[in-house]
């Protein structure tokens, strides 16, 4: 949880991530510049992946920011 906390993803969200990994889900990170971004995003899109959340890089001064998507 804490890698996942480390990389800018808040407590909640990475405690949810850290449970359904547990679970034997699949959590896959995607780091890139926007277009890999938006990529990966299409790909994702076409697999119907159930959860797709975006969050800004750790480094940034700017809050996660995150994109639900209900599939």
């Amino acid at each position: 949880m804490g890698a996942l906390i480390g990389y800018g993803i808040p407590e909640v969200q990475a405690k949810v991530y850290h449970d359904r990994i547990h679970r034997g889900e699949y959590l896959v990170m995607v780091e890139g510049l926007e277009a890999d971004i938006r990529q990966a995003e299409a790909v994702f899109s076409r697999w119907q992946i159930h959860e797709l959340r975006i969050y800004a890089a750790p480094t940034s001064q700017a809050s996660a920011q995150t994109r639900p998507t209900s599939r």
